[in-house]
């Protein structure tokens, strides 16, 4: 698997257009990081994109830079994770999408915060 990482990926003006309406979007609360009742943790997550239709229009219309940049042919999901600040780093088990999609597809990570 080749990581690579970019920094500065956008533009100054759409990062922040794209970081503005994340934080002003509605997050849902996830009980379960990894798997079903794995018991590693929570997080919150704001759907964008997903079995072929837009949750979230503002931002979709605001990733579209990034999915031009990536050069997307076809898009399976889009979602906006939120880690909460914790005193000691967490690590959970590998998503379970993640077995079914990496062997023939990209994942592209854009990170707006970091801690």
């Amino acid at each position: 698997m080749n990581i690579i990482t970019e920094k500065n990926f956008l533009n100054k003006k759409d990062f922040n257009e794209l970081k503005k309406e994340v934080i002003n979007s509605p997050f849902y609360f996830s009980p379960d990081v990894s798997e079903h009742k794995k018991n590693d943790g929570y997080y919150f997550t704001h759907e964008i994109f997903g079995d072929c239709q837009i949750f979230s229009i503002k931002i979709f219309k605001l990733i579209l830079p990034v999915l031009k940049k990536l050069k997307v042919k076809a898009l399976y999901k889009a979602k906006v994770n939120l880690y909460p600040s914790t005193h000691k780093i967490l690590e959970h088990g590998q998503h379970v999408v993640f077995y079914l999609i990496v062997m023939c597809h990209t994942i592209a990570l854009l990170v707006l915060m970091k801690a």
